[in-house]
């Protein structure tokens, strides 16, 4: 994939020695590891988004202030949810904080998002 960036180039004007920025293109290789897989993530978020709601986020009329207040609802939860890890990670260890969850039917896949998982 091609990829158009602005790179910076040093330039002498009348003004003095200044940064220009020229478009350049550049070949994007594709991601790989941790990237990839956010990327994936992405897909199936969307994917996601699709079946639940009929439409995709470029397609969604939503105003501006709309799509705030989802970005800060859900920057809440990602709150709650740091908040929580950093208080486990700060007790110290026992068995039973360390120990896998035996599995049940209320436990989301990890592949699930909070969303996912509370339909």
């Amino acid at each position: 994939m091609n990829t158009t960036k602005l790179i910076p180039i040093e330039c002498d004007d009348s003004i003095g020695r200044r940064l220009h920025w020229q478009p350049r293109d550049f070949e994007t290789p594709p991601p790989t590891g941790t990237e990839a897989d956010v990327c994936a993530d992405i897909a199936r978020r969307q994917q996601f988004g699709r079946d639940k709601y009929g439409t995709t986020v470029a397609e969604n009329p939503l105003p501006l202030v709309e799509w705030l207040n989802h970005a800060y609802q859900e920057t809440l939860d990602n709150a709650i949810y740091l908040k929580r890890a950093i208080q486990i990670l700060s007790q110290p260890p026992t068995e039973t904080l360390l120990a896998e969850p035996p599995p049940s039917q209320n436990q989301p896949d990890q592949t699930q998002t909070h969303e996912e998982t509370n339909q």
